[in-house]
Formats: structure tokens, C-alpha cells, sequence
């Protein structure tokens, strides 16, 4: 009896590791920190926020599209600036700003931005490369 108390901890423990592990690997949401931010094409380089388990840094993900609801305000105040007398505030969508960002389920990398039907190019789920940003806290 003591011996199949132990065998199943064992197996406990490998299953309980091995979800961890699937669930380490699997990107959803995470903050992160604007590096650099194009008003042109509404795309930003950010820096996610949490490191790695070892402390590493996470490497920056390049030219991540930005959600309309974190520059449309932005946008609309430059246009009727010279009604505030210049003296608009700094705007949301910029540098150094903190954003919410969302991993979507599949790749990417064929979407053109609208709301034309694509066929992913790869199996790739939820990978850090296919982010979008959602939000600016």
C-alpha cells in the first residue's frame, strides 16, 4: 500500500511538472513598456515587462499593431488642439508608455489588418509573436 502511495505521488509530481511546463510555454497576456511607437502605421516595439523564471530579460517584439481605442483619442486631440490653445496633455499612445498586450491563438503573419478572411501560414499557437496591443494603463 505504501508503495502505490508513492507511485502515484510520483506521478502527480511528473504530471504537475509537465503542466507547468505547457503552461510556462503558453503566451495569453502580459504588460509591457513602449520602446518606440509609429503614429503612421499605428505599430509599436515594446519590451514585455516580466523577465524569464532565471531573471533574463525577454527580448523586445518588433512592430506589434496597436488597437484603435489606445490612439483614437490621441488623434482627435491633435486635431482640435488650437481650440486648447496648444496646451493639449501628453498623449496616451506614446514611448515609454505601459501597454496591455493580448497574444492572439494563431499566427499572424498573413493578416493584412482588415476584415478579410486568412488562412494562418503555420500551426503557431499562442506565440509572443502574434501580439496586439489593447490597452495603455
Amino acid at each position: 500500500m505504501v508503495e502505490q502511495a508513492s507511485q502515484q505521488k510520483k506521478w502527480y509530481k511528473t504530471f504537475h511538472n509537465m503542466l507547468n511546463s505547457i503552461n510556462y510555454d503558453l503566451d495569453c497576456n502580459y504588460h509591457a513598456k513602449v520602446i518606440k511607437y509609429d503614429k503612421t502605421h499605428h505599430t509599436a516595439d515594446i519590451q514585455p515587462l516580466n523577465n524569464f523564471s532565471d531573471g533574463s530579460k525577454k527580448a523586445q517584439i518588433l512592430d506589434v499593431p496597436v488597437s484603435k481605442c489606445c490612439y483614437q483619442l490621441d488623434e482627435w486631440l491633435m486635431t482640435v488642439k488650437d481650440k486648447f490653445n496648444g496646451a493639449i496633455p501628453t498623449p496616451i499612445m506614446h514611448a515609454g508608455a505601459v501597454v496591455v498586450v493580448t497574444v492572439m491563438d494563431h499566427d499572424m503573419d498573413d493578416w493584412d489588418g482588415t476584415t478579410k478572411e486568412y488562412t494562418p501560414s503555420s500551426g503557431r499557437q499562442h506565440d509572443i509573436n502574434d501580439s496586439i496591443i489593447v490597452g495603455v494603463i
